[in-house]
């Protein structure tokens, strides 16, 4: 475990991390040691010209485990710091990494960029676990994730993009990712972004296509009855895009009684066959759509786990639903 997380680190920090290895090796053992040849002038140098280095890193264990989030490197040379965090994975862990948190750490859409292609091209073929939330990378970062998810070089399973200012241009590009044959996501986390409806329907026809996906998370993304709708739509390949999934979040956001009803049609085990726990807290479903959710449960016979409470009023309704 290499765990870096909330220690204030800026850029700056992370190239002291390669001068203590210049240093003392054994004061990064297991970690970055061997890391001596750090060429910052170039932006996508390497460590490949010292090879007393390499080999001197073949001794020390492999890190699998690499935490650095809630740090600041991403607020004035995000694409630097990405680079230097790539290298290391290069000499360190290229072979063994399994998770790796960067979340909040201001990491911008070109830096995301830099990781993606990193990735793509196999520099941790053994990767599972991406925690990328966090970061407001966008839309443009959201598109280096969905080439990411395209490439035959990577196994992401858990995926986290939670708060990244992700709108429905983003939600398009990640359905393209989705839908991808190379795509094993099995956990993917949205939250806190602004998909809207437009993106749902987007989503909804890529989880139509994918075999992976076992649970999503879309709070709070102004998803309305068009985007449930859609949810619960069965597409071309005569699946819907529940079809595999055994977890939903859709908490916080503008569904109402409309939605609710579409979502818990009368094929509704037919259309979510291994639905497990489903989450509709804080939408706007009220008294009257929870009643009809009530007469609707006893055909729902997967279902273990149902969340609705805490509706909100129609007055505090938007207008994703007019």
């Amino acid at each position: 475990l290499l765990d870096f997380s909330a220690k204030g680190l800026s850029v700056y920090g992370l190239r002291l991390l390669v001068e203590a290895a210049r240093a003392d090796e054994d004061l990064v053992e297991a970690t970055i040691a061997g890391v001596n040849d750090l060429d910052l002038s170039e932006p996508n140098s390497t460590f490949s010209r010292d090879e007393y280095a390499m080999k001197a890193l073949k001794r020390k264990t492999l890190v699998k485990d690499m935490r650095f989030q809630s740090n600041l490197f991403g607020l004035v040379a995000s694409v630097e710091s990405v680079n230097i965090i790539v290298n290391i994975i290069n000499v360190s862990a290229s072979t063994s990494l399994i998770s790796l948190n960067l979340s909040s750490n201001q990491i911008s859409a070109p830096g995301v960029g830099v990781l993606s292609r990193f990735l793509g091209q196999g520099g941790a073929a053994m990767l599972k676990n991406l925690d990328l939330s966090g970061n407001k990378f966008g839309d443009k970062g959201a598109q280096y994730i969905s080439e990411l998810l395209t490439s035959k070089h990577q196994e992401l399973h858990l995926l986290e993009l939670a708060t990244n200012n992700i709108a429905w241009e983003g939600a398009l590009h990640l359905a393209a990712g989705i839908a991808s044959a190379a795509c094993n996501v099995s956990v993917l986390n949205l939250a806190d972004n602004s998909v809207g409806n437009q993106g749902m329907v987007a989503l909804s026809a890529a989880l139509a296509f994918n075999i992976s996906m076992q649970s999503v998370n879309f709070s709070s993304n102004e998803i309305g009855d068009i985007g449930v709708e859609a949810l619960a739509h069965k597409w071309t390949n005569g699946k819907g895009p529940l079809h595999s999934l055994t977890s939903l979040n859709l908490s916080e956001n503008d569904i109402t009684v409309l939605g609710a009803v579409k979502l818990f049609g009368v094929d509704f085990d037919k259309t979510a066959p291994k639905l497990e726990r489903l989450v509709l807290s804080s939408n706007r479903i009220m008294h009257q759509g929870i009643e009809k959710i009530a007469n609707l449960l006893p055909s729902c016979k997967i279902l273990q786990s149902l969340c609705l409470e805490t509706q909100k009023s129609f007055c505090e309704m938007s207008d994703l639903n007019t």
